[in-house]
């Protein structure tokens, strides 16, 4: 699995549980995984390079909305998704 969802609701019997992950939980990424960053409003971004060992932050990311090109460490509220059509 790539990355990590701090507070992810999962639906579980019709009840609502949330992940709670431990502090020092680590964010980890592929080339092509998505993501995602929360703040004034949504950004998604393609990983077109892994900076980090294993995974981890920084990221170069290629914004989806203007194809601006940047690095970026991801704080606590962004998420990664895998690449379309990446195993789970």
């Amino acid at each position: 699995m790539t990355g990590w969802d701090a507070g992810a609701g999962l639906a579980l019997g019709g009840k609502h549980e949330f992940r709670i992950f431990p502090a020092g939980a680590i964010m980890r990424a592929t080339v092509g995984d998505l993501l995602v960053v929360h703040g004034a409003g949504i950004r998604t971004g393609v990983i077109i390079g892994v900076v980090g060992k294993n995974g981890t932050p920084p990221y170069v990311v290629r914004w989806l909305g203007d194809g601006h090109i940047a690095m970026v460490t991801p704080d606590q509220y962004s998420r990664i998704r895998p690449a379309p059509g990446a195993a789970p």
